[in-house]
């Protein structure tokens, strides 16, 4: 027999769905009613520039509120992140050993927040936190998240949020922490 194309007519159909606007609730998003943990990892590289920060910010203050509320039980911590800005301390951030290094001067990598729950502590982290303009840094902010998971609840679902604008500074080595996280989260 035959068997038409995957973009055949006798296969394919295009047709339109959700022709209705969407209502949107501008003061709090839909609430999460998991038992989780996340992790907030936000980019505050040099790309992303001072108006897209203060974006990004303003993102992760309004997702603070879908964690609140009376039938709730969500922690968040918030990692924020860029890079060294010269790319000899960049292979030193990176490297086997990091010994000698401060993670928040030298590699732009701050943990702004621990675990918590009180999501009006996490936003007053969050408006605590600066732009840092250096390059992207992702692997090391992934690995901060997966250490962070060490000190979360037990039997509770984790979740890393990376809110980013790009490509990572160095992509294996962020791709092998995403599989970390992954492997950490389950």
């Amino acid at each position: 027999g035959k068997c038409p194309s995957s973009r055949s007519r006798a296969r394919l159909r295009y047709r339109s769905c959700n022709k209705h606007r969407c209502k949107v609730n501008n003061v709090k998003p839909l609430s999460c009613k998991s038992k989780v943990d996340v992790v907030l990892v936000l980019d505050s590289s040099g790309s992303t520039g001072q108006s897209g920060w203060e974006k990004t910010k303003t993102f992760a203050k309004t997702f603070t509120t879908a964690l609140e509320g009376a039938d709730t039980d969500a922690q968040i911590s918030i990692v924020s992140f860029s890079g060294p800005v010269s790319w000899r301390k960049l292979r030193a951030c990176t490297g086997r050993s990091t010994a000698g290094l401060n993670m928040e001067s030298d590699c732009k990598i701050k943990l702004a927040e621990h675990f918590t729950a009180d999501m009006a502590e996490a936003r007053s982290a969050i408006d605590g936190l600066d732009w840092m303009a250096g390059l992207t840094l992702t692997s090391s902010a992934l690995e901060m998240a997966a250490s962070e998971f060490s000190v979360g609840r037990k039997g509770v679902k984790k979740a890393v949020l990376v809110v980013t604008d790009g490509r990572p500074t160095k992509r294996w080595a962020t791709f092998s922490a995403a599989r970390k996280d992954r492997k950490s989260v389950v």
